[in-house]
């Protein structure tokens, strides 16, 4: 007999399973049938009882394929009929197309008063009369199989609902992949609106002027902006440190997978989740880090030259901390430890690599995203300038020397020694301009 279940589970075992159904079929189990509570030692007993019966056991098995599967499986059933062999067989699987033909010969063997025989006998008939051809049950099935509109017609209420069921799937389908498609395309729209955001310098400082003819006090506009400024400092070192960091973990996995340092051999996932998402990550913020930089900071003097050693301080700080938080982490791990004439030659060939990476950086900051041929001049006459930020009307006297840093919409914003203007275009003619090549970039300029 089948042991009972021991397990606190509800559900049986596969062996149970099959050795109830043994015993449903074929009285009980073999005399010398095992009785250990392992169900793979029982399994392979129930295997050998089952290939020792005097009758070979067999299998009718149709696949699916939809209503195409089920003509084919109907055709191979009265095949099977007309040979004489389709009562021969145990066990009955299908699946999907398989399963529609199976459960209707399931259906028609339980409701056939004489059963399986009944069933054979029918299928095995040759047609007799051209008007009825087959029999009762075959004909139902070939009207009801297309089951999808069983009755067709403009005035059938099957021909509509399918109509109906038709687009509302598609339409479904097309509210779950428009959605995709345009998220999609909206990702490089989202990433130029980070880029191009900035400070609303006009607006902040109309608001101050309002607050100053209110309390009737004296402006200081570089305690204002200052002041202004200091949030999104604090953004910038926010955007700054989780870019040093990204590139930290990258590098500290690199050391720790390599086969030359670390030889982790960590899974392929792992390198998409610790190496490569991070340095896209870190790249994406970094480019936003320089963008707002410039948003916030750009009316303050700039020389790239100055900039060369930030960023290349910047990339060798990031790989040496990549570098101690490998060793941390190898420090756990078994490996096997390099001799010191390898290590000193790695830690060379990562501070070169580092430097050049800062390098790279600092000329495509510097030399592709930046403008270098600031248009210099020397006032012929009192200029008449709006104030930046303030938006206060001012006098440049006559003779000031400055730079033309911005052209937007006819006007012209400018860089003197005292404060940052702008000046209308049609003022243009107060300017003196003189082409001079630049130090830099030996690209010609205005002095």
């Amino acid at each position: 007999m089948a042991k009972e279940t021991s397990s606190r589970n509800s559900s049986l075992p596969l062996h149970e399973v099959l050795e109830a159904e043994f015993i449903a079929l074929h009285g009980e189990v073999p005399p010398n049938y095992p009785s250990s509570s392992e169900g793979e030692t029982r399994l392979k007993a129930l295997w050998a009882a089952v290939h020792g019966l005097k009758e070979k056991r067999s299998a009718l098995c149709i696949s699916g394929g939809g209503i195409r599967s089920a003509t084919f499986g109907l055709g191979i059933l009265q095949g099977l009929a007309r040979c004489g062999l389709l009562d021969k067989f145990h066990y009955l699987s299908t699946v999907s197309g398989g399963g529609y033909i199976g459960s209707w010969l399931s259906a028609w063997i339980k409701n056939d008063p004489d059963g399986t025989r009944g069933v054979v006998t029918e299928l095995r008939r040759r047609p007799d009369s051209t008007l009825g051809p087959e029999s009762r049950p075959v004909l139902h099935l070939r009207e009801f199989s297309n089951y999808l509109a069983p009755r067709t017609g403009l005035t059938s209420v099957d021909f509509w609902t399918l109509i109906a069921t038709f687009i509302r799937n598609i339409f479904l389908n097309w509210l779950v992949l428009i959605s995709l498609l345009a998220f999609a395309m909206m990702i490089p729209r989202l990433g130029l609106v980070a880029i191009n955001l900035q400070p609303d310098w006009s607006g902040l400082s109309t608001l101050y002027s309002w607050e100053l003819l209110t309390n009737s006090s004296p402006p200081d506009w570089n305690v204002w902006e200052n002041s202004f400024k200091q949030p999104w400092n604090i953004a910038l070192v926010v955007l700054l440190a989780v870019g040093f960091v990204l590139i930290a973990i990258a590098m500290a996995y690199a050391i720790i997978d390599v086969p030359s340092t670390g030889n982790a051999r960590l899974p392929q996932r792992r390198f998409l989740i610790y190496r490569q998402l991070p340095l896209l990550i870190a790249s994406l913020i970094l480019t936003e880090w320089w963008a707002l930089f410039r948003s916030v900071h750009g009316d303050e003097p700039f020389r790239p030259s100055d900039w060369l050693v930030k960023f290349v301080a910047f990339m060798l700080a990031s790989y040496l901390v990549g570098e101690l938080l490998a060793t941390v982490v190898r420090s756990f791990r078994k490996h096997e430890q390099k001799a010191w004439p390898d290590r000193v030659s790695r830690f060379a060939v990562i501070v070169v690599s580092a430097a050049f990476a800062g390098l790279c950086l600092w000329g495509m900051a510097t030399r592709m995203f930046l403008n270098h041929d600031k248009t210099e001049f020397k006032l012929r006459r009192d200029w008449e300038a709006t104030f930046v930020p303030g938006q206060q009307q001012t006098i440049i006297p006559s003779g000031v020397e400055g730079g033309i840093t911005q052209i937007v919409e006819g006007s012209y914003t400018v860089a003197t020694p005292q404060f940052p203007a702008r000046i209308a275009e049609k003022d243009r003619d107060a300017l003196e301009l003189h082409p001079a090549p630049d130090e830099q970039t030996q690209s010609t300029k205005f002095r």
